[in-house]
């Protein structure tokens, strides 16, 4: 287990979230951020298969 910390920021409107877990891959922190905050976290996805450390902006 590794405690994981997302920050969001929508630039355009300055709203900012958050979001600290315990989770055993950055997906499933992923997965645990957005059930926490539906649609704020959705834009992320894994940068490369079982990478923990990174990830990518949808857009």
């Amino acid at each position: 287990m590794r405690t994981y910390i997302l920050s969001m920021t929508i630039l355009h409107t300055q709203q900012k979230v958050t979001f600290r877990c315990e989770a055993t891959t950055f997906g499933d922190a992923i997965d645990k951020a957005e059930k926490a905050h539906p649609g704020f976290f959705a834009v992320l996805t894994h940068s490369l298969p079982g990478e923990q450390n990174n990830a990518t902006v949808n857009r």
